[in-house]
């Protein structure tokens, strides 16, 4: 017999934990704050982002994956953060960023030479 499995919108599985990818936008990223995850019951869950997240970090969900075969417990669900970096700003955005990059000490902006 052949099974085939195939493949979650959300979710990829590695073993009994789960793996999901959640979009954030980079001012969550810098100060935190709360979101909602899909569970793979159908349900949501609350998280909680530290301020400094940075793009690519995994949290955990602990008991929220796939149950353990002929044993007790469940796997964990891993969360992954995509900080969004936004294509078009607002004039108002532009210059708070300009102004985060003047406090950074970074020079930023529009100074016409390009990389290609």
């Amino acid at each position: 017999m052949v099974i085939h499995i195939r493949k979650h919108q959300i979710f990829e599985r590695h073993g009994n934990d789960i793996l999901n990818i959640i979009d954030i936008s980079y001012s969550m990223a810098c100060l935190g704050g709360e979101i909602e995850v899909s569970t793979i019951t159908g349900g949501k869950v609350k998280m909680k982002i530290p301020s400094g997240a940075e793009n690519g970090q995994i949290f955990r969900l602990k008991g929220n994956g796939i149950p353990y075969l002929g044993s007790y417990g469940r796997g964990d669900q891993l969360v992954k953060v995509n900080v969004r970096v936004p294509k078009k700003l607002s004039a108002r955005q532009k210059e708070l960023l300009q102004e985060l990059a003047r406090l950074e000490g970074e020079e930023v902006g529009a100074s016409g030479r390009q990389f290609y």
